[in-house]
């Protein structure tokens, strides 16, 4: 499925201010979270931030990165 992404400039500069995410990331778990998502598959570490906002996926790999 192919969504729209989040056009909420605030949500995403909080994000960016508060994770320290760059602007596509933040447009990227803004979006996830405008529509409910729970996890995002991923390998960019710039998101392990966002672990506490998401659930990461594929697991296996930021079990063995996270400290």
């Amino acid at each position: 499925m192919v969504v729209p992404d989040s056009r909420d400039w605030a949500k995403i500069l909080v994000l960016m201010k508060f994770y320290k995410l760059l602007p596509h990331d933040a447009r990227i778990i803004a979006t996830a979270l405008e529509y409910g998502a729970k996890k995002v598959a991923t390998f960019d570490r710039d998101f392990e931030v966002a672990g506490e906002i998401v659930e990461l996926v594929p697991s296996s790999f930021w079990k063995s990165t996270l400290p």
